[in-house]
């Protein structure tokens, strides 16, 4: 547990130092500044995760239990990573350059700022899962407590100078998370070394699309929706939104912690093997997201907010609503290892990937008529759509287990 709670406490430390950066980047240039990055992540982000093809599962999925094939593919999963970067920094930059509307929103010197994210983005996909499935979680860890302390000096430094150009601030944040990432890849060797021959990729890419199309179709929403809310929500409306979506992430955290070590018990033993450990979590993580929910309505509700975030609204009753997403979200976290390993991938695809379409085909109408409201509405739609495809696909694999 020693390992565990030194994940949490650096996923936590990640979550702090994301929001010195929230705070100050949204004290300094406001609701619109906000609305910039959150809309500019928004596009990095989403051909992240569309070109990661989400070898990290597949990753975990064709290696779970057997020690020597992890160490023999490694140098495989990662010369197609580095690859995949790549291909995401153009693919990016030509969505850019052909959209009216983030050229609108994005200027050129900024959305190179912006694609120079693209790596964190790719590796952040399937980063955490390899290394959780190597049993090396500590060694990132390190990494990424060493880049985030780093991350907060050079914000904080930008604070006290008073740096206006939001320009600089996402130069800087970039090369950081970007310098963080390559650091992570190097540690777990170098590919021009210990790569043989580059065989089976097709194999890989095939063997995951399952599980890339599950993971894209539970993760793109927000991205999709902050993507289109730029068409229907004034630049200030849109920051506000993605404050809220900002504030839910961090508490997301939680869970997305959590599942790491349900990633590491499935990987080695087993979820049966486990359940006493796992069932414990669930129960922390489900307190601790209560406690967060209490502690961020709190502060909303305060003069403080109100006078330091003077651009925002008041976001306190939007921020209940938007938190109806959690449930759905720590469901999908913890049941998610567990329908690897027993090969429910399919199932869980088909489900998420119909709840996708269905919230995508109502978001342009929703969002034309009821703007900032309505895009709150539409995210926690989507995880409370998503809460209830899990409990399916949970009594179903429970059946399944109690069969065999």
């Amino acid at each position: 547990m020693k390992s565990y709670f030194f994940t949490l406490f650096v996923r936590f430390f990640v979550a702090f130092s994301g929001l010195v950066v929230f705070v100050v980047s949204s004290k300094l240039y406001g609701a619109e500044g906000r609305g910039i990055i959150g809309y500019g992540t928004s596009i990095v982000s989403l051909f992240g995760l569309l070109l990661s093809f989400n070898l990290g599962r597949s990753f975990l999925f064709e290696t779970k239990k057997n020690e020597n094939l992890k160490q023999k593919l490694l140098p495989n999963f990662l010369t197609i990573i580095y690859l995949l970067m790549v291909v995401g920094v153009f693919t990016t930059a030509i969505f850019w350059f052909c959209n009216h509307n983030a050229r609108s929103v994005i200027d050129s010197k900024t959305m190179m700022a912006f694609l120079i994210l693209t790596p964190y983005y790719v590796w952040s996909v399937n980063g955490t899962t390899i290394y959780a499935t190597l049993n090396k979680t500590t060694q990132q860890d390190t990494v990424i407590f060493v880049q985030r302390i780093v991350l907060i000096i050079i914000t904080l430094i930008v604070f006290l100078l008073n740096v206006q150009s939001i320009k600089v601030f996402l130069y800087l944040y970039a090369l950081i998370l970007c310098v963080g990432t390559i650091t992570e890849m190097s540690l777990l060797g170098n590919p021009k070394k210990d790569f043989a021959q580059l065989y089976n990729i097709r194999q890989y890419v095939s063997n995951s699309k399952y599980a890339h199309m599950d993971y894209l179709a539970f993760n793109l929403y927000p991205l999709c929706l902050m993507i289109v809310s730029g068409l229907f929500l004034k630049l200030s409306d849109l920051g506000n939104l993605n404050f809220l979506i900002q504030l839910i992430n961090f508490i997301f955290i939680l869970a997305a912690v959590a599942s790491i070590r349900v990633k590491t018990y499935v990987s080695s033993k087993g979820m049966l093997y486990h359940s006493s450990p796992i069932k414990k979590l669930i129960l922390f993580t489900l307190f601790m997201t209560a406690i967060s929910v209490l502690a961020i309505f709190i502060f909303l509700k305060t003069d403080f907010f109100g006078e330091y975030f003077s651009t925002f609204k008041d976001l306190s009753a939007l921020f209940l609503l938007i938190s109806l997403a959690l449930p759905g979200y720590i469901a999908y976290q913890f049941l998610y290892p567990v329908l690897i390993e027993y090969g429910q991938i399919y199932q869980s695809m088909k489900i998420n990937l119909s709840i996708f379409i269905a919230i995508i085909l109502i978001t342009y109408p929703v969002l034309s008529l009821y703007g900032l409201v309505g895009g709150v509405v539409l995210f926690a739609l989507f995880y409370l759509m998503i809460l209830l495809g899990q409990i399916y696909l949970y009594k179903r694999l429970k059946l399944r287990i109690i069969r065999n």
